[in-house]
């Protein structure tokens, strides 16, 4: 069985409501049939900087990645017993 689908949030940085240059990437984890992935690690990668961060879904399937700093950045999630990681940009 292979996580199909990793839905995300856009990064939204603050700057635009004169704040601080942070923002968050969510998204939910589940498989072919919609069932939530719990406890599927999830990495986030800044593509300029380097800086990673990693947790675990949620019970639902949830992540929620908050005060990163603005940019682009690569995400995977992965889950033994499933397929090879899914990465998206």
């Amino acid at each position: 069985m292979l996580i199909t689908r990793l839905l995300m949030a856009a990064v939204v940085t603050s700057a635009m409501f004169g704040q601080s240059n942070v923002g968050e990437i969510s998204g939910q984890v589940s498989d072919p049939t919609g069932a939530a992935i719990p406890g599927c690690v999830i990495t986030a990668t800044h593509t300029q900087t380097g800086l990673k961060r990693t947790i675990e879904t949620a019970e639902t399937g949830v992540f929620v990645f908050a005060g990163l700093p603005e940019g682009k950045y690569n995400v995977s999630a992965e889950k033994r017993g499933f397929g090879p990681p899914y990465r998206r940009a």
